[in-house]
């Protein structure tokens, strides 16, 4: 900790500093609220994503019950994913991944003849692979911007709860000294004033 030095120049550099940061700390609250909300709207799309994965992924496996064509192992497997394709957002001033598009690579393996559910299935198996490559990317987008929060977050209570209290604190400290040494100092110079005068008399 930094020793204190009783002065009017280092009281004026502490109500700087306070200034400083009695004016930035709203930014930082209003920050933590912005990364709080976006925080709590990931986790809801992230919630809605997979009700929809899940919804999906129950109908296609009813579809694929009823199925009985021998090859439907190999047609699904031969539906993949090649990339996905993400684009950066500034949030709350924090950079977020955002799909923006995924890419499945060709599909190899396709029946001569093919059965007229074949390409719904096939469009329902993409839409799975999609909503799940959505869903973890949004995991990743709440991991940063829960990082984030945390990091504002202790920024937040370090203003509040240390610096800006401490500063308070050692300016009070100081002007009790300053005001102190200037009454005293006032005191002394009644005192030199009231002896000087008193020797005036005697020499009368």
């Amino acid at each position: 900790m930094t020793e204190v030095k009783y002065t009017k120049n280092e009281y004026l550099r502490l109500q700087t500093k306070h200034a400083q940061l009695v004016r930035y700390l709203p930014t930082l609250q209003l920050k933590k609220m912005l990364l709080q909300l976006e925080v709590n709207r990931a986790d809801e799309e992230i919630t809605a994503k997979v009700f929809l994965y899940e919804d999906e992924k129950d109908r296609a496996n009813d579809a694929v019950k009823l199925l009985s064509y021998p090859f439907i192992s190999e047609f699904l497997d031969s539906v993949r994913v090649d990339r996905v394709v993400t684009e950066m957002q500034n949030i709350a001033g924090v950079e977020i991944p955002s799909v923006k598009e995924v890419v499945f690579k060709p599909i190899r393996w396709m029946p001569l003849h093919q059965p007229i559910w074949m390409a719904p299935l096939m469009r329902v198996v993409e839409k799975l692979q999609k909503l799940y490559r959505e869903i973890l990317v949004l995991k990743e987008k709440k991991k940063i911007l829960a990082a984030e929060l945390r990091t504002v977050s202790i920024r937040v209570n370090l203003f509040e709860k240390r610096l800006i209290p401490e500063l308070v604190r050692d300016m009070n400290t100081i002007k009790v000294f300053i005001d102190d040494a200037a009454l005293q100092a006032v005191c002394q110079a009644k005192v030199a004033k009231e002896k000087i005068e008193g020797k005036e008399e005697v020499f009368a």
